[in-house]
């Protein structure tokens, strides 16, 4: 350095401005400028008649070889770029930075790492909890040009290009559903590029994020989500995880292998909180392929238990046929909308995931006094009650699939014409207008006969064989039970509307 110090005076001396007799400690132990290398005359030039005149106290005896700093520099740096000029050039000059005579520091730097020079004026980075790893290495000019940038602000390069420099796109969007911010390299919608005191240096807390876009206030906003995009918080139920969680515990921020960057595909994705209900033998189909969302929001709901929809009923009804509407019969609960009252929603040991058994005991839960007789219609320990009942509507009354001397007849075709009830006179009537012992119902085999159980072999509902039977409508004909009258020829009241009903 002091070899060097000797040939510049030498120099200096040479053009007749022994600068450096005076200003030696501005090259001390320091790398010089380029140009000074030359002499000063390269930067400086003397005014007309005032050489070696430093101090003078009327007017500068040396002025700068271009009207402003910048231009000076610009003479041999091009700092003009394609972008916006970093502000503390034209306010303060390049030597706000740089050292214009020499300096310890790469770059003239004033001051070193850069990451100090830039505090100078810029407000620190590094005081949250996460940081940055370009900020907590100090490497500003990773990301931003300190002169000039192609973007705001002073960025090197766009932003999206920027933060796929480091943050490789490949491995972000791996996988068939893909965010549209991600996508589209807008990272700093939910980044903050420097600092954080939220995790993966989120702009905020991770819902908070998420409901910038997803909010459904923002619904018909250009560019905003859709749909079953948007979540709406001021509805009366919202799902647990999202109100005391974060979004990110289902999905995936970036991309994911599964639709709606769900972090696995459903059911398994609800099993990691919810019990598992796929493993009894009857699953619902909706279980099984895993449509959970078809019956319950995954975000938020107005209904109970997250339903989609207000009853259980019309949840149902948007894949199972809606047998109930305009029908002359309704079952109470499907009425009500009540579907689970007999199934279970999910699965269950019996089919149709039944809830109170098999065959008959799905309804005798209910309607118990179909099931306590001696001798049960054999139809009724078989197959229950759905081959004579639709459990839930039905054209007929009490739910028969069918007219019920019709339906009779399908198991008893024999029976039809009233031969098996013969008479001194004839086969008996097995239908008619009016039944004298039920009123307000159409005579049908049901007048004779309980459909459900007797405690006769025969099913009939009074007596131990026909003729006591008969005297049910006939009257006593045995001196055994006095108590029974004739009532066979008593015509209905006037007025009285003959339909069948529950026998």
């Amino acid at each position: 350095m002091a070899g060097l110090l000797a040939a510049m005076l030498v120099a200096a001396a040479a053009q007749g401005a022994p600068c450096l007799k005076c200003h030696a400690a501005l090259l001390a132990d320091k790398k010089p400028h380029a140009p000074v290398k030359d002499g000063c005359s390269g930067c400086h030039q003397a005014q007309p008649g005032a050489a070696g005149k430093c101090k003078s106290p009327t007017a500068a005896a040396w002025k700068l070889a271009a009207p402003d700093q910048p231009a000076l520099c610009g003479k041999c740096h091009d700092t003009s770029g394609a972008g916006k000029q970093h502000a503390v050039i034209k306010s303060s000059g390049c030597t706000a930075c740089h050292d214009p005579h020499a300096s310890k520091n790469p770059a003239l730097l004033k001051t070193f790492p850069v990451v100090a020079l830039c505090y100078k004026c810029h407000s620190k980075y590094d005081d949250a909890e996460f940081i940055h790893s370009a900020v907590k290495q100090g490497k500003c000019l990773g990301c931003h040009s300190p002169h000039a940038g192609e973007a705001e602000p002073l960025l090197i390069d766009k932003r999206e290009a920027l933060c796929a420099s480091c943050h490789k796109r490949d491995a972000l969007l791996k996988g068939e559903s893909v965010h549209a911010p991600a996508v589209e390299g807008k990272c700093l919608g939910c980044h903050d590029p420097h600092r954080s005191d939220v995790k993966a240096q989120l702009a905020d807390e991770v819902n908070a994020v998420c409901l910038k876009c997803h909010d459904a206030k923002q619904k018909g906003k250009p560019g905003a989500p859709r749909g079953g995009q948007l979540v709406d918080l001021s509805l009366k139920h919202v799902h647990s995880p999202l109100k005391s969680g974060e979004c990110t515990d289902c999905h995936r921020p970036h991309a994911a292998a599964n639709p709606r960057l769900l972090k696995a595909a459903p059911p398994a994705l609800c099993f990691r909180c919810h019990a598992r209900n796929d493993d009894t033998p009857f699953v619902h189909g909706a279980v099984k392929l895993g449509d959970c969302v078809v019956c319950h929001a995954p975000h938020s709901s107005a209904n109970a238990t997250l339903l989609t929809e207000a009853t259980a009923a019309a949840v149902c009804f948007r894949c199972h046929q809606d047998d109930i509407t305009g029908r002359a019969w309704v079952h109470k609960p499907a009425g009500e909308g009540k579907c689970l009252a007999c199934h279970e929603p999910h699965g269950g040991d019996v089919r149709f995931n039944l809830k109170a058994g098999p065959g008959a005991a799905a309804c005798t839960g209910c309607h118990q006094d179909k099931g306590e007789a001696k001798v049960p219609h054999a139809v009724l320990q078989r197959q229950g009650c759905t081959p004579c009942h639709d459990p839930h509507g039905s054209s007929n009354a009490l739910g028969l699939i069918k007219p019920l001397n019709e339906l009779c007849a399908s198991c008893h075709p024999g029976q039809a014409d009233g031969v098996h009830a013969s008479t001194f006179s004839g086969g008996h009537m097995v239908a008619g207008d009016w039944d004298p012992r039920r009123k307000g119902r159409p005579f049908s085999c049901a007048s004779c006969h309980d459909p459900h159980g007797s405690d006769n072999p025969k099913l009939f509902y009074l007596g131990k064989d026909a003729f006591e039977m008969c005297d049910g409508c006939h009257g006593d004909r045995t001196g055994a039970h006095p108590e029974r009258k004739d009532i066979h020829r008593r015509p209905p009241r006037r007025g009285t509307a003959v339909t069948e009903v529950k026998p």
